[in-house]
């Protein structure tokens, strides 16, 4: 009983620190941090990949702000943002 505590915490912090961030503020513009790429890119949808998921943005006039090797600022008209996990 006390490893499987063990697991679970480690899990956990695991889980914290590998965390992907979305941030959307009244503007339109969405802020993701700790992600690992962008799949697809088009003015209507925003892909990105991250270690345990796939993230969706759906909406209009998409457009990446920036990008750096974990963050991305995406502004747009957002309608719809899904998260699936990954299959393995």
């Amino acid at each position: 009983m006390k490893n499987d505590k063990k697991k679970n915490i480690l899990r956990s912090i695991d889980d914290t620190v590998n965390a992907t961030t979305i941030s959307i503020d009244d503007s339109g513009s969405v802020v993701l941090e700790n992600f690992k790429k962008v799949l697809d890119y088009t003015s209507e949808k925003l892909v990105m990949e991250t270690n345990k998921r796939l993230i969706y943005i759906y909406g209009s006039e998409l457009t990446i702000l920036s990008c750096s090797k974990h963050n991305a600022v995406a502004k747009g008209n957002i309608e719809k943002i899904e998260i699936f996990l990954k299959e393995v």
